[in-house]
């Protein structure tokens, strides 16, 4: 039955696709409801594959390629099974979705990379597989670069297909020298030769690196921010919860079952690389105030989480230690299906298409607006957060068990590289709930910062359908844990002989046992049932002991009503992280320029800018690769090079006269954020004396901007030019 659901699948989809120009408008809701009856029965084909047997077709290609075969064994089943339950939810949220651009395009192109995606996963023949693999890349280009109105969309599109090219050459001489050296191009076949030493280190490393691109392992990440950032939403999800399974879908198909088990250096690269990967990720997402690009880095993060689960994989099948080999590779899958459904999941609650934005810092109060959609976001957060009850937790905790169980290895640099490794997602795991509580906070909660949310409505019922199913799979993943290790179990155990979950569960059955003895056991399940009664019991004792005595009243900051405005940014939020890890984020600072206007109605009294609160209009630049750099402390210049307009009181009978520019380019790396303010306002200071001079009149404007000079150069060390000007003053 897997083979038929399977097909079924791939039809509907492709079906799908070649209907959608039909009748534009029917046409192209048919076309995602196929994709949602094709992610159905790509669930079912997953299903009946890992607890049935597996299918194959085997025919023959000619000319020199033998034997081909489409079939699914219970690793790609598994991935056919992720696949189709972030298919289904998706798709039923893109029958609402409005693209700007014509929709029946974007409809085929969809349908179609998953069609692409699924026959990669049953494609057990080195042409059909690379066949499918370029397919997928051509058509995620051509939905990147869909939508007209985002700009960079573009190059967004050029950087993936550049990054997707060469982790394709780096494959494709991979399999070379395979079928080199086994005179096959079927993966069975090759993993039944016997490749020299050699070849197979060359083999592991290009196929490594070549598939890592597709996964965006560091540093390798370059393009999947912008790719993130520059998609619809729909593209966007299906990104983080199914292309990007197809890089880890390589390395355990090619490096894991193909090569099989190898020497010890091969598990420690995996190791470094995902032990620097969660510890990158975190740093440059806490940084982010865009929340797509927030979001990107999340997926670094997770991504590598996953390949520190298939390094102590390796490093246990290296060594012999069969219980280690399968739990590192049970884990690493586990937490690939927690992510493809939470992140999924917060892609599609990406409010840019309700707001017109997806800059933090011009965001909040959403919670208020949609209140559904803040709740299933907030169920994503608490997920990649690793907070119970949800997947997340559950999946974190069983990482750190692998790397415990370092003191078996053998060698002093497999314990040493675990032991790093654990540090370093201790480290991440950390963060990660810091950055949520950024992002949730910066979005969701407090007051709407400027116009843009007072258009945000809910998406359609078709949306809140798609986003309340990932939700509750992702909820399903901690409450129900121990049954899901059970289905993960299986396809680890078509890997590494043995079925590592059979270890894990004691009595009762919602306990999971650690695979080594005396280590740890855990229950999300009954740690699900205790926190609502724990919430229950807190919300008494408040209501009984401070409620009675509260008051109410309204909302004041320093004395005064509250009007909104002084809520945290999202750099506020990231502002500790990013002082105290400032060398590792080494920020090029540019300083665009820095001009004063003196328009009409400005400060009265003379007083002096509140302490030169907006001085400056200083705009700044950063490197992709330096997110901090746009983060500078001048008096009253919000970080990111917010406008703050200074003024002094004009004569009423004159237009406002608005200063040029004051040059103040430079570019420095390093050093302390805050050198050179000095700099700009002594130049400002400069200048405002020279305009004030040139322009002086003898009115009590005039004085004004006079003390707003001189102050300004006494407080920065300025010195001033006297100009000689008739009636001015001494």
């Amino acid at each position: 039955m897997s083979g038929v659901f399977f097909w079924f699948s791939v039809l509907s989809l492709v079906f799908g696709a070649a209907i959608a120009p039909v009748k534009k408008n029917v046409s192209t809701q048919a076309a995602f409801v196929l994709g949602a009856a094709g992610g159905l029965f790509a669930i079912l084909a997953g299903l009946s594959a890992l607890f049935g047997a597996r299918f194959g077709i085997t025919f023959s290609l000619g000319y020199g390629f033998g034997a081909v075969t489409f079939g699914l064994d219970r690793l790609s089943a598994f991935f056919v099974l992720v696949s189709g339950m972030v298919l289904l939810p998706v798709s039923i949220y893109a029958t609402g979705y409005e693209v700007r651009g014509p929709r029946w395009v974007f409809a085929a192109l969809y349908d179609l990379l998953m069609a692409a995606t699924l026959l990669v996963f049953a494609a057990d023949h080195v042409f059909l597989f690379m066949l499918f693999w370029e397919l997928t890349a051509v058509l995620f280009y051509g939905l990147v670069s869909f939508e007209d109105l985002r700009e960079g969309r573009v190059g967004a599109g050029y950087l993936f297909s550049a990054a997707s090219k060469l982790g394709t050459t780096l494959i494709f001489v991979a399999f070379f020298l395979a079928y080199t050296r086994s005179g096959s191009f079927g993966f069975g076949e090759m993993a039944r030769s016997s490749i020299p030493t050699p070849y197979a280190n060359a083999i592991f490393l290009l196929s490594f690196v070549g598939f890592g691109v597709k996964a965006g392992m560091v540093p390798l990440q370059l393009w999947l921010p912008d790719a993130h950032s520059k998609s619809p939403k729909p593209v966007s999800a299906l990104l983080a919860g199914v292309v990007l399974n197809l890089g880890f879908y390589g390395v355990w198909r090619v490096d894991m079952q193909v090569l099989g088990a190898g020497p010890e250096w091969r598990g420690l690269l995996a190791l470094l690389v995902g032990g620097i990967s969660p510890a990158v990720g975190i740093l440059y997402r806490i940084a982010q105030r865009d929340l797509s690009r927030f979001v990107a880095y999340s997926s670094v993060e997770n991504g590598g989480i996953i390949l520190i689960g298939i390094g102590a994989s390796m490093l246990g099948w290296a060594a012999g230690l069969k219980p280690l080999a399968g739990l590192g590779l049970l884990v690493a899958l586990y937490h690939m299906l927690h992510h493809s459904a939470s992140k999924s999941l917060l892609l599609l609650g990406v409010v840019d298409h309700a707001t017109g934005t997806t800059d933090m810092d011009r965001l909040g109060g959403l919670a208020q607006r949609m209140p559904l959609t803040s709740a299933l976001c907030f169920v994503a957060a608490l997920s990649l957060a690793a907070m119970p009850p949800s997947g997340g937790f559950a999946t974190e905790w069983l990482s750190f068990e692998p790397l415990m169980q370092g003191f078996r290895l053998s060698s002093l640099a497999g314990k040493a590289s675990m032991a790093i490794a654990g540090a370093l997602l201790a480290l991440a795991s950390a963060l990660a709930i810091l950055g949520f509580v950024k992002v949730y906070g910066s979005v969701f909660l407090g007051r709407p910062r400027n116009e843009y949310p007072a258009g945000a409505n809910q998406p359609p019922v078709s949306g809140r359908v798609g986003m309340l199913l990932l939700a509750i799979l992702a909820l399903s993943l901690g409450i129900i844990a121990p049954y899901w290790i059970r289905l993960v179990g299986r396809a680890s155990a078509g890997i590494v002989s043995g079925n590592i979950s059979e270890k894990m569960f004691g009595t009762p059955s919602v306990v999971l046992q650690p695979a080594y003895p005396n280590f740890s056991a855990l229950s999300p399940t009954l740690l699900a049932a205790a926190l609502p009664l724990l919430a229950l019991m807190t919300a008494g004792v408040v209501a009984v002991v401070w409620l009675p005595q509260s008051k109410s009243g309204p909302v004041w900051a320093s004395g005064e009503p509250f009007l909104g405005g002084a809520e945290y940014t999202s750099p506020g939020f990231s502002n500790p992280i990013r002082t105290v890890f400032y060398p590792f984020y080494r920020p090029t600072e540019k300083v665009k320029g820095a001009h004063l206007h003196l328009p009409d109605s400005a400060l009265a009294g003379g007083n002096l800018l509140r302490g030169y609160g907006g001085v400056a209009d200083v705009g700044h630049s950063q490197d992709e690769e330096h997110p901090i750099g746009r983060f500078v402390r001048l008096p009253g210049v919000r970080a990111g090079g917010v406008r703050c307009d200074a003024a002094v009181r004009d004569s009423p009978e004159r237009e406002p006269q608005h200063l040029p520019h004051l040059r103040a380019d430079r570019s420095r790396r390093g050093g302390a954020v805050s050198g050179g303010r000095e700099e700009i306002m002594q130049e400002v200071a400069r200048e405002v004396f020279s305009k004030v001079m040139l322009a002086w009149d003898g009115s009590e404007n005039a004085a004004t901007a006079y003390e707003v000079a001189c102050d300004l150069a006494d407080r920065y060390g300025a010195q001033l030019v006297a100009v000689s000007v008739v009636n001015a003053p001494e």
